[in-house]
């Protein structure tokens, strides 16, 4: 016999805030999460082929423009900036004291091996596009913390 359980969950809105999703709504969240999981462990079934797949993303976005962290700019001036394990754009820029110090990107400190980087008169429609959202999202989280 099938059980039906009962699923709960909220979704947290730019404020802060959050609301309710449905029945129906974590139903199919938790499917999208399920043929997400389904379609990596498909493409990438070992270490082996996930190893072959990170070269291959940082390879390609070598090609569009995006230069390893350790080159970028160390004069304090802005560049966008990419970092391993999200999926933002963010700006950055680094006017420490190369090798020692780290590049500030949007809220935090980086080291520099830590992202990729690209010029801001270089970036795409697409890429200034979420870089300009990963800012209004950034200074929002911000200001959520100060108010907490």
């Amino acid at each position: 016999m099938s059980e039906k359980c009962l699923m709960e969950g909220w979704a947290t809105l730019e404020d802060g805030s959050h609301i309710s999703l449905s029945q129906a709504e974590c139903e199919e969240l938790i499917a999208s999460v399920n043929e997400n999981e389904a379609r990596k462990a498909e493409a990438m079934p070992t270490t082996k082929e996930a190893i072959a797949a990170m070269f291959d993303a940082r390879d390609r976005l070598g090609t569009l423009g995006w230069i390893e962290g350790k080159y970028c700019p160390k004069d304090g001036s802005p560049f966008a900036a990419i970092q391993h394990s999200s999926t933002g754009i963010f700006t950055g820029n680094f006017d420490g004291k190369w090798p020692y110090d780290f590049a500030h990107i949007e809220d935090e400190g980086m080291h520099p091996y830590g992202f990729m980087w690209k010029p801001l008169d270089q970036l795409t429609e697409w890429e200034e596009e979420m870089r300009q959202k990963s800012a209004i999202s950034t200074s929002s989280h911000i200001e959520r913390l100060g108010r907490s």
